[in-house]
């Protein structure tokens, strides 16, 4: 009986010194739920960042790094881990570039100290995630989007010709510009300002109705006694039409008016801030500058039925429209490549340099440095005078 008990304190004790020794485990984990991205919708071509968090499941602390891909490419660099035990996390993250069609992201544990010993949950591979195409970033894709590189949530197209009225120079599709009808003060949104029953673009004067336009013709004035018809004074003569007043102008909507200043307002300013018009070598594309980092590219050969039109713009983003405003987010000098394959599977390729400068009051780090350049300028004046005011 003592012998029995003796052994079972033996084997209590062994079972309780294996559980502690495998509860001193070196284990780092990662789900596919622990990678999130900061941006969605996904756009194509933008730089988003990766989240990921990782577990301490076991009971020391580890040290480590994770790597992250996107298919066989790595996405940056690895990122150091230094994770506490008792099921603590840690999470790291890396910038990367939106690419065009569905993709998804694969994260690894590599390099622990001590060695994992769980390696099965030390690599994880995410769901597709499928991007969009949205160059004017108003949440309406490319594809639906009756303006895509001019941002217009509302999608308003007041002469439903399919081109939504930011990007549209004849609202009303009356033949005549926007920007003309506002000099004028004919009604860019009404196709007929005054009513007459002609297009603002065919009337010679849209301001008065066509009635007004008409002489009218006055009947020579009789003898009463003699009843010879006597030769009509000059004063008779005069044309009727010049003593007739013209209508009044037609007022336009203070709605009508506001959207139409501000389409104007934005246009003009694109304009204004804009430089010369540039051709790429072999005249595939061109392109003008509307500000500092920003450009408008469109393609000088006409896109036909089963054709498509690849950009890349030196910095890692694409783009598979036309006509496009690309927005650079760095400085230095860029090669845009444009390429257009029609249905035949011909190539039209061209290239150009785009030199974006880092010194320029349009950059925002440059003012900030002029700034405080200037406030330590003033600085030193003040010590300086109070020196020459102390001696």
């Amino acid at each position: 009986m003592v012998f029995f008990h003796a052994l079972t304190s033996f084997l209590f004790v062994l079972f309780f010194f294996v559980q502690q020794t495998s509860a001193a485990s070196v284990d780092l984990g990662i789900s596919s739920e622990d990678i999130t991205l900061s941006a969605h919708p996904l756009i194509v071509g933008d730089q988003v960042r990766l989240y990921a968090k990782v577990n301490n499941f076991g009971t020391e602390d580890v040290t480590g790094f994770v790597s992250f891909f996107q298919g066989s490419e790595p996405i940056g660099t690895s990122q150091i881990l230094t994770i506490r035990a008792q099921s603590l996390s840690e999470e790291v993250f890396v910038d990367f570039i939106v690419p065009s069609g569905t993709f998804n992201i694969r994260a690894e544990i590599q390099g622990t100290n001590p060695p994992d010993e769980n390696p099965s949950n030390d690599s994880v591979m995410t769901y597709l995630f499928t991007p969009i195409f949205d160059d004017d970033h108003d949440g309406v894709e490319n594809e639906k989007d009756n303006c895509p590189n001019i941002s217009n949530k509302d999608q308003t197209d007041a002469d439903h010709d399919g081109g939504g009225d930011m990007c549209d120079e004849d609202d009303d599709n009356d033949g005549m510009a926007d920007t003309i009808e506002l000099k004028t003060g004919s009604d860019p949104l009404v196709s007929d300002t005054d009513g007459d029953g002609l297009k603002d673009g065919d009337d010679p004067n849209p301001l008065k109705q066509k009635e007004n336009l008409v002489p009218t013709k006055q009947e020579p004035q009789t003898s009463a006694t003699s009843g010879i018809d006597e030769k009509p004074s000059s004063s008779s003569k005069q044309d009727v039409s010049e003593t007739t007043s013209p209508s009044p102008l037609p007022t336009t909507s203070p709605a009508n008016v506001a959207a139409s200043e501000e389409k104007t307002e934005k246009k003009n300013t694109e304009s204004s801030s804009s430089e010369a018009l540039h051709i790429s070598p072999r005249a595939v594309f061109s392109y003008t500058r509307i500000a500092w980092n920003t450009y408008r590219f469109v393609g000088q050969t006409p896109v036909e039925n089963g054709a498509r039109v690849e950009w890349n713009f030196g910095d890692g983003v694409t783009s598979n429209q036309s006509e496009v405003v690309h927005i650079y987010q760095g400085y230095g000098d860029f090669i845009v490549r444009m390429k257009k394959i029609d249905a035949k599977g011909l190539v039209a390729e061209d290239t150009s340099t785009i030199s974006i400068p880092f010194f320029t009051m349009e950059n925002r780090l440059v003012k900030m440095l002029v700034g405080i350049l200037v406030l330590v300028l003033l600085l030193v004046l003040r010590i300086f005078f109070r020196l020459r005011r102390a001696e």
